[in-house]
C-alpha cells in the first residue's frame, strides 16, 4: 500500500507518469473511490448531503468520460 501511495505522490510531483501505476482493476476502483470521496467532502462545504452526493457522482462520471474520450482520441483504448 505504501508503494502505491508513493507512486501517486511521485505522479503529483511529476517524477512519474500514469504508466507507472500497476494495471489492476482494484487500483482503479480505489483511485476512483478516493476521488469520489474527496469530491464529496469538498461538495459538502457548499451543498446539502443529497446535493453533494449528486455533485460528486456527476463530477466523477464526467472525469471518467473525458478521460475515456482523450484516451480514445490518442489511440490508447487498452488503458
Amino acid at each position: 500500500m505504501y508503494k502505491l501511495l508513493n507512486v501517486f505522490l511521485n505522479i503529483c510531483l511529476l517524477r512519474a507518469g500514469p504508466q507507472d501505476v500497476p494495471a489492476a482493476s482494484v487500483v482503479m476502483v480505489l483511485a476512483v473511490g478516493a476521488y469520489a470521496g474527496i469530491s464529496l467532502l469538498v461538495a459538502l462545504t457548499s451543498y446539502t448531503l443529497v446535493q453533494a452526493v449528486l455533485w460528486s457522482v456527476l463530477d466523477t462520471l464526467l472525469l471518467a468520460a473525458i478521460a475515456q474520450l482523450g484516451l480514445r482520441w490518442r489511440g490508447h483504448t487498452p488503458r
